[in-house]
């Protein structure tokens, strides 16, 4: 723990230096004092705080769903959603590692507000195809679904076309950017990706009239007393919280 004294206290440190001590850290097992590295680095540095990146969130996301214990999954779903708040967008890896956690062992309802938010950044049919038949080999019975067919339909979610089917299906009518659209913006995006996300604002009209990306996607963080129980060394890994 003598270099992550020194990373907090014996500045300057950059994210760059903070990324490496959570690789480190990951590697070695100890993913818990990653967690307290990660928010003693929010609390007490707000600089390098201003400054985290893709690398570090999918740096913690990684082992976290790895895990494949429940609290430890939720836990990497709260920090995609503070990273989603920050305005950084997921890469590929980072996506198919999410639809991963969706597998097992989170519910497909998660995996449908995952593939909302890559709706609102823009994603393309081919770029979602994988993932659409991932989500649609989960979808609940067509009884479910028109049990609560609002509820669904916020979610992406409609009853089948087929009368013969007794499943849902997803929606598929939004408008989509080309392939070639999304290079485009792509190379446009790659030197400013640390900016605030505008997709989530200029998306919204794919969404139900009246309701927001952020409130259908629902992403929610860590609570203020959760983020202060990791800061001080303590964790919920093994189903209660425990000093190191």
């Amino acid at each position: 723990a003598v270099l992550g004294k020194r990373l907090l206290y014996e500045g300057p440190i950059d994210v760059v230096m903070l990324n490496g001590w959570l690789k480190v850290c990951t590697q070695c097992g100890r993913l818990p004092l990653a967690l307290q590295s990660f928010q003693r680095a929010k609390a007490e540095l707000p600089l390098l705080n201003r400054t985290l990146d893709l690398i570090t969130f999918a740096t913690l996301i990684q082992p976290l769903v790895d895990n494949r214990q429940l609290v430890s999954t939720k836990r990497a779903l709260q920090l995609y959603g503070e990273m989603r708040a920050r305005g950084i967008r997921p890469d590929p890896p980072l996506v198919s590692t999410m639809f991963r956690a969706c597998g097992e062992p989170l519910s497909v309802q998660v995996a449908l507000r995952l593939r909302l938010d890559l709706r609102a950044q823009g994603w393309s049919h081919s770029q979602l195809a994988r993932y659409n038949r991932f989500i649609v080999a989960r979808l609940p019975s067509l009884a479910e679904i028109m049990a609560d067919e609002e509820k669904w339909a916020a979610l992406g979610v409609r009853p089948a076309s087929s009368l013969t089917s007794e499943i849902g299906e997803l929606e598929l009518t939004e408008p989509f950017p080309s392939d070639s659209d999304m290079k485009a913006q792509h190379r446009m995006r790659r030197s400013r990706s640390q900016q605030p996300d505008p997709a989530v604002k200029r998306d919204a009209e794919h969404l139900p009239k009246g309701r927001s990306v952020s409130s259908s996607v629902n992403f929610e963080k860590a609570s203020a007393c959760d983020e202060i129980f990791e800061r001080k060394g303590w964790n919920k890994m093994e189903g209660s919280w425990r000093s190191f």
